[in-house]
């Protein structure tokens, strides 16, 4: 199940990924590679990261480094691109097959500070943001969006640099100082 936030679906998603890379590649080598820990790996080596840099450091963590392949490598393929485009799948069928959970209390509590005159933005290294806010029915609580793809696309540094919250900023008109950010991922 997906959940907002959204970390429930990726972590599967993500362990789904590793283990099956994993397992091909001890195949392969003749190795034993731990694999991957939802408590331990995916706070330090994924969660909240682009897709890429989560690829990258999880298998770094293991004494793996693949070629960074292309956008759009293939799902099979043994590259950073390839791995991050079968996490990417993964995350779409779980999307299509089970849907999205809402916290009830998070959307009444954005719809008071709507109500309040407040403006809200959704800020996530997620690339999937819009199918995740459309299949939860809560898009239109949001004044602004900064995602995955915005930060490809304008080059900002992903989590924990502030870049990405810098820009919804931006986009709300907001003084930055004058922002409060209300964060899930866990980066110390």
């Amino acid at each position: 199940m997906c959940s907002l936030l959204p970390r429930v679906c990726h972590a599967a998603a993500w362990k789904r990924t590793f283990d099956e890379f994993l397992a091909g590649w001890d195949a392969k080598h003749g190795s034993h590679t731990p694999r991957f820990s939802v408590a331990e790996d995916y706070p330090t080596s994924v969660d909240g990261k682009p897709r890429e840099d989560g690829v990258r450091d999880f298998l770094a963590s293991r004494g793996i480094a693949l070629l960074p392949g292309t956008p759009d490598s293939p799902v099979t393929e043994w590259s950073v691109h390839g791995v991050g485009n079968r996490k990417q799948v993964f995350v779409e069928e779980s999307l299509q097959a089970e849907g999205v959970e809402v916290f009830p209390g998070s959307v009444a509590w954005l719809r008071e500070l709507r109500e309040l005159g407040l403006s809200t933005a959704v800020v996530t290294s997620s690339r999937n943001c819009d199918a995740i806010l459309s299949s939860a029915g809560i898009a239109d609580l949001f004044d602004a969006q900064v995602d995955g793809n915005t930060a490809l696309e304008l080059t900002l540094a992903g989590k924990p640099a502030p870049d990405i919250f810098l820009e919804a900023a931006r986009r709300l008109g907001v003084d930055p100082a004058r922002a409060v950010v209300v964060e899930d991922s866990r980066h110390e």
